[in-house]
């Protein structure tokens, strides 16, 4: 349609730099990249939803985060642009996303080998898990889920991979920016 700018109207002055409830001294982010708010949104902050900045940003329209209740503040602007207007900034924003379950396969079949990581990857395709975060190294993968209840059902699976174990109510802390 054209449009200059979406605005969402909410009950915060826009998108803070980290939960204002846990730090006190948190700041209103002036302007963020649609990168940024899209990191943000996934890992715990609840201000746009993905659906909605993926279609912004397929649109190239900036999106302007307002308080309803205070609509006099300028609020947060997610614009494509953004990283230009503070390009030496050494992070946006902090969040945390919780009640996350670790799953780690450790195995010396992973060393030097190919198609290891493609296994690892085809059993949760195939329990049909979504992985957040995927961490490696020589002889391990971590992967981070959010939903369990088939992860039972893959450890089978899994476990003739290699020694796994199972981490639960962890959290992902993540700095964006």
């Amino acid at each position: 349609i054209s449009a200059r700018e979406l605005q969402i109207w909410k009950e915060v002055d826009g998108v803070y730099s980290a939960d204002p409830r846990k730090v006190p001294d948190a700041v209103v982010l002036p302007a963020i990249t649609p990168e940024e708010a899209a990191e943000l949104t996934y890992y715990g902050s609840e201000v746009i939803h993905p659906f909605t900045m993926e279609q912004v940003v397929r649109a190239g329209i900036p999106i302007r985060i307002k308080n309803t209740f205070k609509p006099e503040l300028p609020g947060t602007i997610v614009d494509p642009n953004a990283d230009s207007l503070s390009p030496a900034k050494p992070a946006t924003a902090v969040t945390a996303k919780r009640g996350i379950t670790v799953v780690n396969i450790n195995s010396n079949r992973m060393l030097m080998a190919y198609g290891f990581m493609a296994t690892v990857f085809n059993v949760f395709e195939k329990h049909g898990i979504v992985i957040d975060l995927i961490s490696t190294s020589e002889v391990n993968v971590s992967v981070t889920v959010e939903k369990t209840d088939r992860l039972a059902a893959a450890m089978a699976d899994l476990e003739h991979l290699g020694r796994v174990s199972v981490n639960k109510d962890m959290a992902i802390v993540s700095l964006v920016g």
